[in-house]
């Protein structure tokens, strides 16, 4: 089974829909906050291996079909998981 890989942009619409907001951002990093006052660094080449951490961490749920990141399938095409 493969891991999960988000692109920066879903990982941050993932961010915004579990109810964080950007905060700043600054270089290749930008700031998250939420209202029970977690907050999330995430660096705009996001590791996969980081972004599953963080997902677990802060319990993050993907809320958006469109979000779930599609497998590859073995003729190299992308295809329904």
């Amino acid at each position: 089974m493969r891991a999960t890989q988000w692109t920066t942009r879903e990982f941050r619409q993932m961010l915004e829909q579990n109810g964080y907001c950007l905060i700043r951002e600054k270089g290749s990093h930008f700031l998250y906050k939420n209202a029970a006052g977690n907050t999330i660094v995430v660096n705009k080449g996001i590791n996969r291996m980081v972004a599953r951490r963080l997902v677990k961490k802060y319990d993050l749920r993907v809320m958006d079909e469109s979000m779930v990141p599609k497998q590859q399938t073995g003729d190299g095409k992308a295809g329904k998981p």
